[in-house]
């Protein structure tokens, strides 16, 4: 897995460098569904979005699963120490 850092002289200016880093080297793609400061959850509610309406998908008891088991991932990042 690939981690960046980016430096600040607070916790703010160094995630604001972060953001401008990832804007400076993604450009801009797609079809305007997300945007730079969008957050994890953000993309997790268009993917359902998606999910919920592509023929031959997932059925809507596969991502119930789904969204039960990315909740969960998630609340043991928010959770953990940084």
């Amino acid at each position: 897995m690939c981690q960046y850092r980016k430096n600040g002289e607070t916790k703010t200016k160094a995630r604001a460098n972060l953001k401008a880093f990832f804007v400076e080297h993604t450009g801009t793609f797609g079809d305007g569904a997300l945007a730079p400061d969008d957050t994890v959850q953000d993309l997790l509610d268009f993917w359902f979005q998606k999910m919920e309406k592509t023929e031959g998908g997932p059925g809507s008891e596969t991502l119930g699963h789904y969204r039960s088991h990315v909740r969960w991932v998630l609340a043991i990042f928010k959770a953990s120490p940084k």
